[in-house]
């Protein structure tokens, strides 16, 4: 069973741990996807009345985990794949569409590497320094400048 690994699968009913047993099986895949939850519902024992939302209630987080556990497994099978496409030399289509698919793992379980830019670093601080008295001052306003020689001028604009 997948959840071997995850803690808190010792709190779960054995409903609910052969409920996620039932899911993360080989045999779902042979299953539509439209019917894989009530079929796993199935497996597990609930009966066919029982509504999934309140099956999946409960046990949401370590769906979640054992779907993070089953992503990283594939991943490592994923740069397997790669790795063993590389030495091959040629490549087919079917294998071109493995390794389609390879990538497309490695890209949504890799962590991607962050880098920072001057936009992440702390703002800085603008800091506007009065004019100085005698020195010339450009002011845009409404699309026109005007040159303004003394502070009092520009206080009264």
């Amino acid at each position: 069973m997948v959840g071997t690994k995850i803690k808190a699968l010792s709190d779960c009913t054995d409903s609910q741990k052969n409920f996620i047993a039932a899911l993360t099986s080989h045999e779902i895949l042979s299953v539509p996807r439209a019917k894989r939850w009530r079929w796993a519902a199935l497996q597990a024992g609930y009966s066919e009345n029982t509504a999934i939302s309140l099956i999946i209630g409960p046990i949401k987080h370590l769906l979640e985990e054992v779907a993070k556990l089953n992503l990283s497994r594939a991943a490592i099978e994923a740069t397997w794949q790669l790795s063993d496409a590389v030495g091959d030399g040629e490549i087919d289509a079917a294998t071109k569409d493995r390794l389609s698919a390879a990538k497309d793992i490695l890209d949504r379980t890799v962590p991607k590497r962050v880098e920072k830019t001057a936009a992440d670093a702390a703002p800085a601080a603008v800091v506007i320094l009065p004019v100085k008295a005698g020195e010339q001052v450009q002011i845009i306003q409404n699309a026109e400048v005007r040159e303004l020689n003394k502070i009092e001028d520009v206080s009264s604009s």
